[in-house]
C-alpha cells in the first residue's frame, strides 16, 4: 500500500519533534533561557532604577524601553548561539549514523526531508523565542514601548532565526559531518554580524565623515534596533556605529565635535 505523504503530517517531523522533547534536555535549556531573561530584566531594571534617578525624563517609559532592548538583545545572542546548533546536524548526523542512504529510499522526497528537518529543528527554537514573550510583555507596565514595537522586534528575531536555520542546514549537507557543519555555521554568522559593522566603521574613518547606511543592512544587529523607536533614550545603532568611526579616525572634543584625525607624526 502506497503512504499518501502529502495528506499526511510529515514523519521527519514528528519523529525529529518527538526525541527532541521527551528527553530533560530540552526542557532544562528552555527553563535555563527564562531565568536567564529574568536575570537580566531584573539587572537593568536596577541599574534604570540607578542612573535615572536624578534625570528630569519620566522614569517609568526609560525602564520599559531600557528593558525590553536588553531581552530582544539577549534573545538575538541566544538565537545566534542555538540556531547553529540545532540545524548544523540536520543532515551530517543521518550521514554519520549511516541512515542517510535509508532515509533516501522512503517515499518522502527530498524537499519533504529538508522541510521536515528545518521544521524540526527551528520548531524549538520558534518555541525559546515566544516563551519569552509573556516575560517581555511586562514592559507594557512601564510604558514606553508599543505593541507594533514588539511585533516588529518578534518579526526580525524570527526572520534571523529562518536565515541562521537554513545556514546551518546548508552547511549540514554541504560539510557531511556536524563538526565541520557547526564550526562553519558559527564562522557564518560571525561574519554576519562583525563583518558590516567592520565595514561602516572602517569606511566612517577614511572618508571622515558618516557612512552610507546601507553597509548595515546585513547585520541583525542592525535590524533589530531599526524596528525600536526608542524617543529620547537612545540612538540607532548607525548612530553608535558612526561615533566609534569618530572616535577611532580622530579626536573628540567633550561637545562630540570631532577635531580631526590624529596623525601620530
Amino acid at each position: 500500500m502506497k503512504l499518501n505523504v502529502s495528506r499526511e503530517a510529515n514523519p521527519i517531523v514528528v519523529k525529529e519533534l518527538r526525541s527532541r522533547m521527551r528527553g530533560w534536555r530540552a526542557f532544562a535549556v528552555l527553563t535555563g533561557v527564562l531565568l536567564l531573561l529574568g536575570a537580566v530584566s531584573y539587572l537593568l531594571y536596577r541599574i534604570s532604577i540607578a542612573t535615572t534617578r536624578y534625570s528630569n525624563l519620566p522614569l517609568s517609559p526609560q525602564i520599559g524601553q531600557v528593558l525590553f532592548m536588553g531581552l530582544v538583545l539577549v534573545e538575538l545572542v541566544l538565537i545566534c548561539f542555538i540556531t547553529p546548533a540545532v540545524t548544523a546536524g540536520s543532515i551530517s548526523s543521518e550521514q554519520e549514523k549511516q541512515t542517510y542512504e535509508m532515509l533516501l529510499t522512503t517515499p518522502l522526497r527530498p524537499a519533504s526531508i529538508l522541510w521536515g528537518k528545518m521544521l524540526a529543528s527551528m520548531g524549538y527554537v520558534f518555541l525559546l523565542i515566544f516563551a519569552a514573550v509573556p516575560m517581555a510583555s511586562l514592559v507594557f507596565i512601564f510604558g514606553g514601548i508599543s505593541a507594533r514595537d514588539m511585533v516588529k522586534a518578534l518579526a526580525v528575531l524570527v526572520a534571523l532565526a529562518v536565515t541562521l536555520g537554513v545556514m546551518g542546514l546548508f552547511f549540514s549537507a554541504l560539510m557531511g559531518r556536524t563538526t565541520r557543519a557547526m564550526v562553519m555555521s558559527y564562522l557564518a554568522v560571525l561574519a554576519l554580524v562583525a563583518v558590516p559593522i567592520f565595514a561602516y566603521v572602517f569606511v566612517g574613518v577614511m572618508r571622515q565623515a558618516q557612512p552610507p547606511g546601507w553597509l548595515l543592512i546585513p547585520n541583525p544587529v542592525s535590524a533589530l534596533f531599526s524596528t525600536m523607536t526608542v524617543g529620547q533614550t537612545g540612538a540607532g545603532i548607525s548612530d553608535l556605529m558612526w561615533g566609534v568611526a569618530r572616535l577611532l579616525g580622530g579626536s573628540m572634543n567633550l561637545d562630540g565635535r570631532s577635531t580631526g584625525l590624529v596623525r601620530p607624526l
